[in-house]
């Protein structure tokens, strides 16, 4: 049986600006994803922002707390903290969901949200979170995965402040509530 050629190849394409043409059109689908991604992220963190998380817990933060993390700053830097659940009591790390993962360095914060990469600035001065502008690669997940991190994504982008607990990292809102726990990889 022979073996079908594509309808639309730059192979097949019989002159230049055809051939052109082909590799415009592929970097137009590029550019349409990437642009759509961007704006499907910035939806889901506006939403967030905008509805807020109900995460109601009672590791609410101490303002107190949060101005004695200045002194820790130098403990987040280094090896990776990978996402756990629950946010309070026993920590685990599902072994069938792809790591969620946060690497602190001078000025600036890197890792992974088990589908892309991101990195950016970061000032965590006195318990604050604040990011810069982050970049991400535009990997396409399915499913679970970019559910995840989407979810991911969005309480990131709505961490304010964070603090130390034993061994465990939280990121929290501007009023205290957690919104992702983390422990050393």
């Amino acid at each position: 049986m022979a073996q079908a050629t594509p309808r639309f190849s730059v192979t097949t394409l019989p002159h230049r600006s055809a051939r052109i043409l082909a590799g415009t059109m592929r970097g137009s689908v590029a550019l349409v994803m990437g642009v759509t991604m961007t704006l499907v992220m910035t939806l889901v963190m506006t939403l967030a922002l905008g509805l807020g998380l109900s995460l109601g817990s009672g590791l609410a933060l101490n303002p107190a707390t949060a101005q004695a993390q200045n002194g820790t700053i130098p403990r987040l830097e280094g090896p990776s903290w990978i996402r756990v659940l629950p946010l309070e009591g026993v920590a685990r790390i599902d072994p069938n969901a792809p790591a969620q993962t946060m690497v602190f360095r001078v000025g600036g914060v890197s890792g992974s949200t088990g589908c892309n990469g991101y990195g950016g600035k970061a000032d965590l001065s006195n318990g604050v979170f604040k990011l810069g502008p982050l970049r991400m690669s535009r990997r396409a997940c399915h499913g679970p995965v970019m559910n995840s991190e989407q979810d991911f994504m969005a309480r990131v982008g709505m961490a304010a402040q964070w603090w130390l607990r034993g061994d465990d990292l939280y990121l929290a809102d501007s009023q205290g509530t957690p919104l992702l726990r983390f422990m050393r990889e």
